[in-house]
């Protein structure tokens, strides 16, 4: 008797590693179906508790895997705010305001490089203390030598280090773009005036030139 107990437990054993292979792979409904198909003979009620042990098991796993699913859900939310958050303040110091470019003007601690072409600075003039150095040279001649970089432009040349160096154009769109451009060669401290040749000129027009006033 109890030999014929030890192997029916040897065979209910066998049974539900078989039916735990398959079970992932196969709808609850089709567990007994395995397990009568199975080469291996046991009483009805062998195949009944090991069905209902893998299904128990099956349910366990899939709720732990939908808290894994949830926890990274939260986590990537998470991150994605942090980012976010991150790009929102560097966006906030290195974008330059009207006021933040005058204050800079007036303190004397800036090195100002108006990134437009040659022509169009020629047509409009430039906001005071720039520095022409077209959009298309920003890379080489950051990476240039410091003598030919003084030759060429008639100023000295940035240092990653310097924290003054500010970029602007007509409307703020080749700045970012030199200012990014700087960044990735090392000038992490690299800033551009968002309003650009257009508010510049606007705000500092004469006062008969304004709208609304005659001449």
């Amino acid at each position: 008797m109890a030999f014929a107990k030890s192997f029916t437990l040897q065979k209910t054993a066998v049974i539900c590693q078989i039916l735990q292979s398959k079970v992932t792979n196969h709808s609850g409904l089709q567990i007994c179906r395995l397990a009568r198909t199975s080469s291996l003979e046991a009483p009805r009620s062998v195949f009944r508790r090991c069905s209902t042990s893998c299904l128990n098991n099956l349910f366990a796993q899939n709720a732990l895997q939908k808290k894994r699913e949830d926890l990274l859900c939260v986590k990537n939310r998470v991150l994605r705010h942090s980012q976010e958050n991150s790009y929102a303040s560097e966006r906030k110091w290195c974008d330059l305001s009207y006021e933040d470019l005058v204050a800079l003007l007036e303190s004397g601690n800036i090195q100002l490089f108006d990134v437009r072409e040659k022509k169009e600075v020629n047509e409009t003039g430039m906001i005071p203390s720039s520095t022409n150095m077209p959009l298309a040279e920003v890379k080489k001649a950051l990476e240039m030598a410091p003598d030919k970089f003084k030759e060429l432009y008639g100023v000295k040349q940035p240092s990653e280090n310097d924290d003054n160096i500010v970029f602007s154009c007509l409307g703020g769109i080749r700045s970012n773009r030199a200012r990014e451009e700087a960044v990735r060669l090392g000038f992490e401290k690299a800033r551009h005036y968002t309003g650009g040749w257009e508010e510049w000129a606007e705000r500092n027009q004469p006062k008969n030139h304004q709208k609304g006033q005659k001449h």
